[in-house]
């Protein structure tokens, strides 16, 4: 019961539930995973800077494992992190 009334949900919203197992996803399928709008997706692709597939030309494809190294690409460091690392530079550089 609760699986039809989510599946109710899904096409109430217009989400496509994406399957944990698929590794290909499609434009909709990418977009959902990362809880961003088609429209930025498209644009990400225009710019270049998501890694995306057109075999045919026209559609895009996006494989799973690469839009989470995308995600974790952008890592923001701790205060604790920079300032070791500031640290760590001072004292190599310190003469």
């Amino acid at each position: 019961m609760a699986d039809n009334s989510n599946l109710q949900s899904n096409q109430a919203t217009n989400e496509v539930p994406v399957s944990p197992f698929k590794e290909i996803l499609t434009i909709e399928e990418a977009a959902e995973f990362l809880s961003v709008s088609k429209s930025y997706l498209y644009k990400q692709t225009s710019a270049q800077a998501i890694p995306h597939y057109k075999p045919t030309g026209k559609r895009c494809y996006f494989k799973r494992s690469e839009l989470e190294a995308w995600i974790l690409a952008g890592r923001i460091s701790t205060k604790a992190e920079i300032a070791q690392r500031a640290n760590a530079y001072c004292l190599k550089t310190r003469k």
